[in-house]
């Protein structure tokens, strides 16, 4: 069974410039038998140019450059993940503080003295 993989390979080598001598070495190299790239050989031979779909060769330059233009969109959009993860772990501190002053207050005062007591040791803190 011929890989169509193999017969694209050459197809694409000889469209470089190769000849059919190096593209057969060149998959033999690869660590495909000797046996399998010989019948892709033959078959590319037998079904001629037309019959076989190029491959698009994409160059590592072009692969690098396609990167960057998706991270360059990326940090575009708005916030990275980075700082909106500071500015969750920050609001669930502020929450964390909170729910701990409602819980440790709520007994030592009064309902009605609660929030007003809470917002004078916040005034107190700033004060000094």
């Amino acid at each position: 069974m011929v890989r169509e993989e193999i017969v694209a390979g050459i197809r694409n080598a000889l469209d470089r410039g190769q000849s059919m001598d190096q593209a057969i070495q060149s998959f033999i190299l690869a660590g495909y038998t000797e046996n399998e790239v010989n019948e892709a050989a033959a078959e590319f031979q037998r079904l001629g140019v037309q019959a076989i779909p190029a491959i698009q060769v994409i160059t590592e330059k072009e692969r690098v450059q396609k990167t960057l233009q998706e991270i360059k969109k990326k940090e575009q959009k708005g916030i990275s993940l980075g700082k909106l993860l500071i500015i969750i772990l920050i609001i669930l501190v502020i929450a964390a503080i909170v729910i701990a002053a409602i819980y440790i207050y709520k007994e030592k005062i009064g309902p009605g003295q609660f929030f007003s007591d809470i917002i004078e040791k916040i005034k107190n803190l700033f004060k000094r």
